[in-house]
């Protein structure tokens, strides 16, 4: 019985076509692996630099901090509210959010208010409307930066 060439076993392989397939030792793919390589480093010290960026900013952010010092409740649909601001750039002009919230937690009236550069501790005051009787009013945050919509010439009332 004659014995069959089987591959692997001795006898005569079938040859590969040249060019067809990549030997071992050609360096078929690292180009572009390499540059993948750079892109992903380049991505990701542009996030490193991004995230220190923001936790730079977030921390050395000139501040402005207030809390109310009096409120009242002049009718069920009507508040009025006091805050010392203290202003780390007190030559800047700045703006504060007052709120007024019922007893639910419910917020039923907002104001801001304009704060012209002066002492770096103001006093501010406002008087505004409420959609509902108001429980509890409280200074929601003050900003540097302006919004332009907001009257500049209406200073609060010390």
């Amino acid at each position: 019985m004659a014995q069959r060439d089987q591959p692997g076993k001795g006898g005569d392989s079938p040859q590969r076509p040249e060019g067809r397939y990549a030997k071992s030792s050609d360096n078929v793919g690292l180009v572009p692996s390499r540059i993948m390589a750079v892109i992903l480093a380049v991505l990701a010290v542009a996030l490193l630099v991004a995230v220190g960026a923001y936790i730079y900013e977030q921390f050395t952010a000139e501040k402005i901090e207030g809390e109310v010092t009096n409120s009242q409740v002049i009718d069920d649909h009507t508040v009025s509210a006091t805050a010392s601001i203290d202003r780390s750039e007190p030559g800047r002009e700045a703006y504060c959010i007052f709120r007024s919230r019922e007893y639910s937690g419910a917020e039923v009236g907002r104001a801001e208010v304009y704060l012209p550069p002066g002492e770096q501790t103001t006093n501010a005051s406002v008087e505004f409307s409420t959609t509902d009787r108001a429980y509890v009013s409280e200074l929601y945050g003050c900003a540097y930066e302006v919004p332009p919509y907001l009257d500049r010439e209406a200073a609060p009332a010390q």
